[in-house]
């Protein structure tokens, strides 16, 4: 049998660092909760076919974030339709095209009564390239030792096109905390640090009594319009014409990863304007 997370000793309790994959923080942590994860997953893994655990496996633990996620809603899926007590086919041949449906569904006469297909809503690419670069730049910031009650908000005002090099910048943010404390140790100062073709923003807030673990104690985030049912009626229309005419019901689960939606109040009303609002 594959296994996803395999028994290894687990002694890792702070929480996932900026640009860390999803498995390598799933498979390391050892916080309250995560074996109970772990064995779910493996769980639903051993419910599929040999070769079609193999593929799972490989593509969530060798993946980035959207396989992995990807991968998790598909073994959910599968393991619900189980829990059902339906029989399943995972990636069901279909006449006149090679393109296979995640499942098929079938009656007691081994007929197929519904196709399923899972699918999830992303951010763009360019987002998980642009986080991948500036990743190294958090986490050296991140891990400048600060004196007690000192802690950094942080913001990208201007993201790059590459790497930059970090020595010069993290000599330099040392150098302005250390004067900004000697001038006046109880106050908020702010300044704009240029790093290779990446702007960034640094409020530095002392004055406090706390040791904090880690330098940086807020971030601002990105700013962008939240329109789900748009991505969910794009992700429909993409699916719907995949497999053409099919001789049995066919059902799209669309998972949301661009973190749109919060609640089922939120859901019902996405996937009412997605489907039923033109």
């Amino acid at each position: 049998m594959n296994l996803l997370f395999l028994k290894i000793y687990r002694s890792r309790e702070e929480p996932q660092r900026r640009g860390e994959r999803l498995f390598e923080f799933y498979n390391q942590c050892s916080r309250l909760g995560y074996d109970e994860f772990r064995s779910f997953v493996n769980e639903w893994i051993s419910q599929l076919a040999a070769s079609d655990q193999a593929e799972i496996v490989s593509r969530m633990s060798r993946g980035g974030d959207r396989q992995f996620k990807s991968g998790l809603v598909e073994l959910l899926v599968h393991a619900s339709l189980r829990a059902l007590n339906l029989k399943v086919i995972v990636h069901p041949a279909l006449e006149g095209t090679t393109k296979r449906p995640d499942f098929a569904v079938l009656d007691g006469q081994d007929r197929v009564v519904a196709y399923i297909e899972v699918t999830t809503v992303n951010p763009p690419n360019l987002t998980d390239a642009e986080e991948n670069r500036e990743a190294p730049i958090y986490n050296a910031i991140d891990q400048i030792k600060l004196t007690v009650g000192c802690v950094f908000g942080y913001d990208v005002t201007r993201a790059g096109t590459s790497s930059p090099p970090l020595a010069p910048l993290i000599k330099d943010i040392d150098a302005w905390v250390k004067a900004s404390i000697t001038e006046k140790p109880e106050r908020k100062v702010t300044r704009r640090f240029i790093a290779g073709d990446w702007e960034l923003e640094l409020d530095l807030f002392s004055g406090g009594s706390l040791q904090h673990d880690r330098a940086i104690g807020m971030t601002s985030g990105d700013v962008g319009w939240i329109a789900p049912h748009l991505d969910l009626r794009s992700a429909l229309e993409v699916k719907s014409k995949r497999y053409g005419e099919l001789e049995a019901s066919y059902l799209i689960v669309v998972a949301d990863a661009k973190g749109q939606l919060f609640g089922a109040d939120s859901t019902k009303s996405a996937l009412t304007e997605a489907v039923l609002v033109f």
